[in-house]
C-alpha cells in the first residue's frame, strides 16, 4: 500500500500545476485583451471610415451625374408676368426618386467593400510611445455592413441687394457596423453634397443706406445714396 502514496501525491501535484497554468493563461488573456481591444477598435473604425467615405462619395457623384438633374427639375418657381417670384415649390416625387436611387447606389457600393484587411504594428501593443508604428503588422480582417439615410435640405442665403441664393444640399448619413473576430464596434459618417442652386433676383431699391462705423450718433454717419435730400 505504501507504494501508491508517492504516485498519488505526484498526480495531485500535476493537477495543481495544470490548474495554475490555466489560471496564468486566463489572466494573460484578459490582460492582452484589455490592451488590444481599444487598438483593434480604433484601427477598425479608421479603416471603415476611410472606405465608407470613399464609397459614399463615389456612389453619390456617379449617380448625380447619371441622373443629370438640375435646379428646374427639382424645384418649380412661379412668377408673375413682370417676372416677380411669387412661390417656390419642391417636386416631391422627383426628389424622393432621386433620394431612393442614391441610397440604393450607396448600399451597393458599401456591399462591394464589405470585407477589408488592415493591420496593427506590433509596437502599438507594447504601450510605449517610442514603439508606436514600429514592428511587423498584425493582420486584421473586418466585415462591414451599414445603413444609409439621405435627406435633401433647402437653404436660402443672401447674395447681394435683393438677391437670394437658393441651395439644395443632399445630406448622407451612414452608420457602419464593424465586426472583427471577437469584437464589434460602429462608426458614423456624414457627408453633404450640393445638388443644385440658383440666384433669385428681386427688385433693386432706389436707395440704400450704408452705415460706415458704429456710433451712438447714427444720424451723423448715415449716408443715403440715391435718396431725395428733401
Amino acid at each position: 500500500m505504501r507504494r501508491y502514496w508517492p504516485r498519488k501525491r505526484r498526480r495531485l501535484g500535476l493537477k495543481g500545476k495544470f490548474l495554475l497554468f490555466l489560471v496564468i493563461v486566463v489572466v494573460l488573456f484578459f490582460l492582452v485583451d484589455s490592451q488590444l481591444r481599444p487598438l483593434l477598435e480604433s484601427a477598425a473604425q479608421s479603416q471603415a471610415t476611410i472606405v465608407s467615405t470613399k464609397a459614399v462619395n463615389d456612389a453619390v457623384t456617379e449617380e448625380l451625374a447619371k441622373q443629370g438633374l438640375g435646379y428646374e427639375d427639382l424645384v418649380h418657381v412661379t412668377q408673375t408676368s413682370e417676372g416677380k417670384v411669387t412661390s417656390i415649390e419642391s417636386d416631391v416625387v422627383e426628389i424622393n426618386l432621386m433620394k431612393s436611387k442614391i441610397t440604393s447606389a450607396i448600399q451597393d457600393r458599401l456591399s462591394e467593400n464589405d470585407i477589408q484587411s488592415t493591420g496593427i504594428p506590433l509596437g502599438n501593443l507594447l504601450g510605449s510611445n517610442y514603439l508606436v508604428g514600429r514592428g511587423p503588422l498584425i493582420p486584421l480582417k473586418i466585415t462591414l455592413a451599414g445603413t444609409v439615410i439621405t435627406e435633401l435640405q433647402s437653404q436660402f442665403l443672401s447674395a447681394g441687394i435683393n438677391q437670394t441664393k437658393h441651395e439644395l444640399t443632399l445630406s448622407v448619413k451612414a452608420r457602419i457596423y464593424i465586426q472583427m473576430p471577437g469584437y464589434y464596434t460602429t462608426a458614423e459618417i456624414t457627408t453633404n453634397f450640393l445638388v443644385a442652386e440658383t440666384v433669385i433676383v428681386g427688385e433693386v431699391p432706389d436707395a440704400f443706406t450704408n452705415v460706415v462705423t458704429p456710433s451712438n450718433d447714427l444720424p451723423n454717419i448715415i449716408m443715403d445714396y440715391g435718396a431725395d435730400a428733401n
